[in-house]
């Protein structure tokens, strides 16, 4: 007798289990769909972060070192009756004692281009950080000794400062003048830090290094640097007989 050609006979669920064979299940099915999904997701979102990277990298570096490198050069500690601030009042003309000048160069640290909105001043003394008054000088003729008025026109540090902004790297330096303010009268002034503000509105506090006690311009006003305007120089409309005394601005 021939064979009988026909559909070959499936295995039914009762004879599939009584094999002891487990029913066909779909999570293996499930499981490859959901990966065939994410993976390709996760894939892209890695390159992509991986790809920026290079464009962040400048901000972390920004995240772990200060805004700002500042260097001090020379210091003068200046005789308050003779070194001085002069400032055109609304009749005649005032002055201010200076207590200390200093040299500062600023560089910008950052991989931003920025600006110096502001800057404080603090000295170390036995009760802790003080802070000092800053005298902002923005006349290139308002500062002198004696009979002689200095020329911070190239050399203010608010002066050159002003509306500047820095690109990364570069840097602005110039004299800085201050009163002692909270500071003890005749403190050494070697532990020095200055707190920056710049035009975002960040601040950045840099402890300054001690001074060099062989530097010519940490001697007298006179090796300090500073540029003097030839002589019998007076600033236009100053009057010596209309000069008062001011304590603080």
């Amino acid at each position: 007798m021939g064979k009988v050609k026909g559909k070959k006979p499936g295995v039914n669920r009762s004879a599939r289990k009584a094999a002891g064979q487990s029913e066909p299940s779909n999570a293996n099915s499930a499981l490859r769909s959901r990966s065939s999904f994410w993976l390709p997701l996760v894939t892209g979102l890695l390159g992509a972060l991986i790809g920026a990277f290079p464009s962040y990298y400048p901000r972390v570096q920004d995240f772990f070192r200060p805004r700002f490198v500042v260097d001090r050069g020379g210091g003068v500690h200046g005789n308050p009756s003779m070194f001085r601030k002069w400032s055109p009042a609304r009749v005649g003309w005032t002055y201010q004692g200076i207590d200390f000048a200093t040299f500062l160069r600023i560089t910008n640290n950052s991989s931003e281009t920025t600006g110096i909105e502001g800057y404080k001043l603090e000295a170390r003394t036995e009760d802790g950080w003080k802070a000092m008054r800053r005298l902002q000088v923005m006349y290139p003729h308002a500062v002198g000794s004696g009979d002689k008025f200095f020329d911070l026109s190239a050399n203010g540090l608010d002066i050159v400062a002003s509306n500047r902004l820095l690109e990364p790297g570069h840097s602005v330096e110039g004299w800085a003048f201050f009163m002692y303010g909270d500071v003890p009268l005749n403190s050494d002034l070697d532990r020095l830090r200055l707190t920056i503000t710049d035009t975002r509105g960040n601040q950045d506090t840099v402890e300054l290094r001690p001074p060099n006690r062989d530097d010519p311009t940490n001697a007298s006003i006179e090796q300090s640097g500073l540029q003097v305007m030839p002589k019998g120089f007076m600033p236009p409309g100053f009057d010596p007989s209309t000069v008062k005394h001011l304590e603080w601005e």
